[in-house]
């Protein structure tokens, strides 16, 4: 059912490199076809109007396009589909009827009016001509992304927990806002996360919450998606980090050397802050051929705190995407007096394009042929338009890295470090393992051996399970195809989400979800089913780029640790798990609560082992 506004609208819409102004007078026929733009807002003599992912809007009778309001009367209309095809997603604020400037009483009214009309046509939209108006969920939700905005920033990365609640109301696929469902069912993991569908793209709105699209992992369309990642993905590989093997433990012996060196002082080791040191020390290395040293540094570097302070702005620039370019204009005064949050993001930006500019500026010196990095291969690549190797780019490119590469895989270790000191019967096991093993091979254990560790595997995997380094909902838009989920039809172009805890914690598949037990993954190699299920890497053809990396690193942290004496030493201090340990707050990567210290443990001397 079309819904006719007659009024002269301004809009302003992204046409990559600039940003396009155009004005609809009255008189056209504005129809909704399948590829949606960016849109965004325009000012201009008073007329405004704000859309949120419209999709091309076409002209189909004599439309005069300016940047400025048009003198000629036309009309204008708005068609809202209900067939299968992209949602369309309309929010006007503000219009005005007068190709003149109109008094303020009249101005007023005018205005009040377009507001009333404009939400009773989101209304209407969401409750009946929107293509997911039949499924199940809150009403409000369905109304407004502004539920989503109380508990995500108001009250600090919950919506995670409301969304947990909604589905045990209303079943296990849900309406969670006017454009979004979401599922909470283990086995539509495989058709969601698809790795044959050819065509597989991220929804728009959430990956705004990275800071920027030049992103891989915030790219939206698959096709651009896969040609960045191409570009770099073989450096990831198995072989390849294996083939960095001596450098990764040369780290490792550097964490184990920093725990030894506090033996018996009762100087207390943030776990969060040593092994976010080491995984930025590694991706640091792997990236620009530039190991920090962070571990060497006092407090092991601010590497941990300083990411997931950025990561505490996702939830705000999700729905406020407009601060990250407004923050390249605003003096370092003011955001540090109305929004240091954001200042201290500007801040890491600008530390990012400064260490791309010294790569780019030293890349080709002997000292950086030690081994290919990340950025070699992005430059390198004969694929990628020079557009893909701007500093820019890379800059955006490298706080991905560098931020998923360290916290995600620190929070992993911190946590099973915690559950393995706080089991004593399941540590004894592991080093006992450890030991085993050690004893057989050369010291350090090497990474082949590692890996074939049973015990070790389970413990591995089961704190990628219990931790929730990854909390927020993995949204994939197929457009080109629907989805089936039971009786239920998706249509196509529809985002849909799974969220890693729901399906980590699910008790179908993990009995006591909140007991750390390794024995679930026993006998590790008839598990392969239930590892399926381990979530925290995403899926399909999305699938985390660092996954193999990561998993080197648990690899070759825990087993050096642990199975070296300082293992057998570490004691947890002032550590509370509710408070500490556990994860509260979706900022897309896991968090505890507000009050969180993180697990801290101290080295105890020999004459003080039992």
């Amino acid at each position: 059912m079309p819904i006719a506004l007659h009024a002269t609208i301004a809009l302003a819409y992204h046409k990559e490199p600039e940003v396009v102004a155009t004005t609809f007078g009255i008189g056209a026929d504005l129809s909704v076809p399948d590829s949606p733009p960016t849109m965004g807002f325009l000012t201009q003599g008073g007329y405004y109007a704000f859309v949120e992912e419209v999709p091309r809007l076409t002209m189909k009778d004599d439309l005069e396009r300016a940047p400025c309001v048009s003198a000629k009367p036309l009309s204008w209309s708005i068609e809202v589909p209900v067939r299968n095809n992209n949602v369309t997603q309309l929010r006007f604020q503000k219009a005005c009827f007068s190709l003149a400037p109109t008094s303020g009483l009249l101005s007023f009214a005018l205005l009040a009016g377009v507001d009333t009309l404009s939400l009773c046509a989101h209304v209407y939209f969401c409750f009946y001509s929107s293509p997911i108006a039949r499924f199940p969920g809150r009403r409000i939700a369905a109304l407004t992304l502004w539920y989503e905005f109380y508990y995500d920033v108001i009250k600090g990365g919950e919506y995670i927990w409301e969304i947990e609640k909604m589905h045990k109301q209303y079943g296990p696929i849900i309406r969670i806002n006017p454009y979004e469902l979401h599922v909470s069912d283990p086995q539509f993991l495989k058709q969601l996360y698809s790795s044959s569908t050819k065509n597989v793209e991220k929804w728009t709105w959430s990956a705004a919450q990275f800071g920027s699209y030049d992103m891989t992992s915030s790219t939206v369309q698959h096709g651009l998606h896969k040609l960045r990642r191409q570009a770099y993905s073989n450096l990831f590989s198995k072989q390849s980090i294996r083939s960095l093997e001596p450098l990764i433990q040369s780290v490792v012996d550097t964490l184990y050397d920093q725990m030894e060196k506090r033996r018996g002082t009762g100087e207390p080791i943030h776990l969060g802050q040593i092994y976010a040191a080491l995984t930025q020390d590694i991706i640091t290395e792997y990236c620009f051929a530039n190991n920090k040293n962070t571990l060497l540094m006092p407090g092991f570097g601010p590497s941990y705190d300083t990411i997931l302070t950025k990561a505490k702005l996702c939830p705000t620039l999700k729905q406020f995407p407009l601060l990250v370019p407004a923050m390249s204009y605003l003096p370092t005064w003011f955001l540090d007096l109305v929004f240091p949050l954001l200042n201290s993001l500007k801040s890491y930006r600008q530390s990012m394009l400064s260490q791309v500019h010294q790569f780019l500026a030293t890349r080709d010196t002997l000292q950086r042929k030690t081994h290919t990095t990340v950025f070699d291969a992005i430059l390198d690549d004969p694929d990628l338009p020079a557009s893909e190797k701007s500093a820019g780019r890379l800059a955006w490119e490298s706080q991905l890295l560098l931020g998923a590469g360290t916290l995600t895989t620190a929070h992993v270790l911190q946590s099973t470090s915690y559950h393995l000191l706080t089991n004593p019967p399941i540590l004894r096991k592991l080093t006992h393992e450890l030991h085993a093993a050690a004893a057989q091979h050369s010291t350090p254990i090497p990474l082949h051996v590692l890996e074939h560790l049973p015990y070790l595997n389970a413990i591995i995997a089961e704190g990628l399970r219990i931790s929730n380094a990854v909390m927020h909902r993995l949204q994939r838009v197929h457009p080109d195809m629907p989805l089936h989920y039971r009786d239920w039809t998706i249509p196509p172009g529809v985002p849909v989400g799974m969220s890693p805890p729901l399906i980590q914690y699910d008790e179908t598949l993990f009995p006591d979800p909140r007991v750390f037990d390794p024995k679930r993954w026993m006998p590790f190699e008839e598990t392969k089913a239930l590892q399926a299920y381990i979530f925290v890497f995403g899926r399909g053809s999305r699938i985390c780029a660092g996954r193999e990396l990561a998993y080197t690193e648990l690899y070759m942290a825990l087993g050096k640790v642990f199975g070296g004496t300082v293992g057998g030493e570490l004691r947890v201090w002032e550590t509370e798990r509710e408070r500490d340990v556990d994860v509260v707050k979706d900022y897309f990567v896991g968090s505890a609560g507000e009050g969180g210290r993180g697990v801290r443990v101290v080295v105890e001397g020999l004459e003080k082992k039992v």
